[in-house]
């Protein structure tokens, strides 16, 4: 793991402050994985048994000022695609064993420049999340500011991505290197449960090397890069509200810039404009029973296509993560499919979903979806590499169907904190646009976390 100064600063000033009140929460995690995606990710294909072990520290100084420290330590008998929990493009690197440092930083609340008591300002390395993680959900070196009321939420940050700080000689994507990001969002109830929202973020990288990229990326590199973000939501990122069954989201999102680009098809690198834009929609209900049952459609739509100067394929920021809470209950899912993780570039996809709670502690979620490609001439993405699509042939990407089941536990061990028993599932059928049309591809996760 590189030293970094901004890391050195905040242990030495952790080290050498006077805490006032100290929490230690140490973790385990056991997990099984087994996927198969010869089609789409043969490289991720694996059946492995690992272990994760989690301690988190927080400390508060004084009334005002308090740090937080995550540290874990990953192990595995077989190279895995890092957890969940590791998100933002990096999460498609592999490893056997690592010890990491997830989280660093120090916190001063209430800032008092509003004069609302929910207003902090942290600085480290941090988990930047939106409350839509298809923007922004990720650890990252920042300075952040937060405001939260009954009736505003709101966050400003500017960071850069330094490090990986993992053991295992893993480095930076090198389309995070040297791209400087200022991002923020404000979202404002305009009735009980109504919200407007929007969100922004600008991102600049220049110095890189061209010719050390990927032709297949769609975002390029040594460029500017600004998403716009507009729109509505009520209640679907929460927990239900009794007097409000139904629940919606919806927000049009405009990307503009400009970067270089690798043609596989010419010599030399060119620069292309950027003009793209997405959609994500969705509608939920909840029926009040015991059971707490909710259903719901949703839908995504990430544009596509390019000419000899111009791109109009729809790239995502890099620091979302794509693991949303929409059922009604504290379950994630995959937006869009586990097992193809795919990206919402040159992509629309519908999907029917349902969640429930059938006992206090068992939570359950689904959701079927059916994905389509909006210009044959170009592939669809993961993690921004090409799938292997057919070009100039069928839009039929595929269809899948991905699950969640959790069981939470108080009393394991005489320890009054959650415990958890998680079961996800994922399939995928591959559609005409693959050559091997009609493959079944899946990846089953069950893990067991403890809380001493």
């Amino acid at each position: 793991m590189k030293r970094n100064p901004i890391v050195l600063v905040l242990l030495g000033w952790m080290a050498g402050a006077q805490s006032t009140q100290a929490a230690v929460e140490p973790g385990l995690i056991f997990s099984g994985d087994s996927q198969r995606s010869d089609v789409t990710h043969p490289k991720q294909s694996v059946d492995a048994l690992s272990v994760e072990g989690q301690l988190r520290w927080s400390e508060q100084w004084n009334l005002e000022q308090s740090s937080y420290l995550d540290v874990r330590a990953f192990l595995s008998n077989e190279e895995t695609a890092l957890r969940d929990e590791e998100v933002g493009r990096s999460a498609g690197s592999q490893s056997d064993k690592y010890l990491a440092l997830r989280q660093l930083w120090w916190r001063y609340q209430p800032l008092n420049w509003t004069g609302f008591p929910g207003e902090s300002l942290t600085v480290g390395l941090q988990r930047q999340q939106s409350e839509d993680s298809n923007w922004w959900d990720a650890n990252l070196e920042s300075l952040g500011w937060r405001l939260q009321t009954s009736t505003t939420k709101a966050s400003l940050a500017v960071g850069e991505r330094l490090d990986t700080y993992r053991t295992d000689d893993s480095e930076l994507d090198p389309y995070d290197d040297h791209k400087l990001r200022v991002f923020g969002e404000l979202l404002q109830d305009w009735r009980p449960y109504q919200a407007l929202t929007g969100r922004f973020m600008y991102a600049t990288q220049s110095g890189q090397d061209v010719e050390d990229f990927s032709t297949g990326d769609p975002q390029g590199v040594n460029g500017n890069w600004l998403w716009l973000g507009v729109g509505a939501t009520s209640e679907w990122f929460n927990r239900r509200q009794p007097a409000q069954p139904w629940a919606y989201h919806l927000e049009w999102t405009w990307l503009q810039g400009e970067a270089d680009f690798l043609p596989s098809s010419s010599a030399g690198s060119r620069n292309y404009d950027l003009n793209a834009s997405a959609l994500d929609a969705g509608v939920r209900y909840d029926f009040y029973l015991p059971q707490r049952l909710a259903v719901g459609l949703q839908y995504a739509y990430g544009s596509g296509g390019a000419d000899a100067d111009s791109s109009d394929v729809f790239v995502q920021t890099g620091l979302n993560s794509n693991r949303q809470r929409f059922l009604g209950n504290r379950q994630s899912l995959y937006r869009l499919n586990d097992v193809l993780r795919a990206d919402l570039s040159n992509l629309q996809q519908w999907s029917l979903f349902v969640g429930a709670e059938p006992l206090t502690d068992l939570e359950l979620g689904a959701a079927f979806s059916w994905l389509r490609r909006n210009d044959a001439a170009l592939p669809v993405y993961s993690l921004g590499t090409p799938l292997p699509v057919t070009l100039n042939g069928s839009n039929d990407i595929g269809q899948g169907a991905d699950m969640v089941a959790s069981w939470y536990f108080h009393s394991l061990l005489d320890n009054p904190q959650e415990g958890r028993v998680r079961l996800r599932g994922s399939v995928f059928e591959t559609g005409a646009a693959f050559a091997d049309d009609g493959q079944w591809e899946h990846r089953w996760v069950l893990d067991l976390m403890l809380n001493f």
